[in-house]
């Protein structure tokens, strides 16, 4: 085939044709290899549409839950499905926040580690003391020795803060 501009060699019309994949469409393929009942579908569409280019989940359950407009929904049914949503790829995908998204990340690491214990501690307990690089305090807190706050830190540094990017 020749070119557009009349030059000779290979042409492919599929990837003029083409558009790349954002996260949503790789989102909405592996919900299509899920089995999702009709209901729960509904609410995985609505949640991976709301999901920003960085990976976050922008709105709150309430507010899916007017966008569904359905009153025979309830947050809960909203949680559960964003929860099978976290686990896809990438890894803390449609989390809320930063330290959701990194305990999202940490808790799907396949081998976890005691420093990967303590990074999950470190962002359900102490993340705002991280936010200010207070490690004293998050020793204190927590226990934890120089050494095992050092690995846990170097834990959390290993994560993407942004999942979609």
């Amino acid at each position: 085939m020749s070119r557009p501009g009349g030059e000779e060699g290979d042409f492919d019309i599929f990837t003029q044709q083409s558009r790349p994949e954002t996260l949503q469409d790789f989102l909405h393929w592996q919900l299509n290899l899920s089995r999702l009942d009709g209901t729960d579908l509904a609410i995985a569409t609505t949640i991976v549409d709301a999901i920003d280019a960085d990976g976050y989940l922008g709105q709150s359950c309430e507010e899916l839950l007017e966008i569904l407009g359905d009153d025979k929904l309830t947050a809960a049914a909203i949680e559960t499905v964003l929860h099978r949503i976290q686990a896809l790829d990438p890894p803390g995908v449609g989390a809320r926040n930063l330290a959701e998204c990194l305990r999202i990340q940490l808790r799907q690491r396949p081998d976890p580690t005691m420093a990967t214990r303590d990074a999950i501690a470190i962002c359900d307990h102490c993340f705002t003391a991280l936010s200010r690089n207070d490690l004293e305090r998050i020793q204190r807190q927590l226990g934890l020795t120089p050494e095992a706050l050092a690995a846990a830190i170097n834990e959390i540094r290993s994560l993407h803060p942004r999942p979609g990017s």
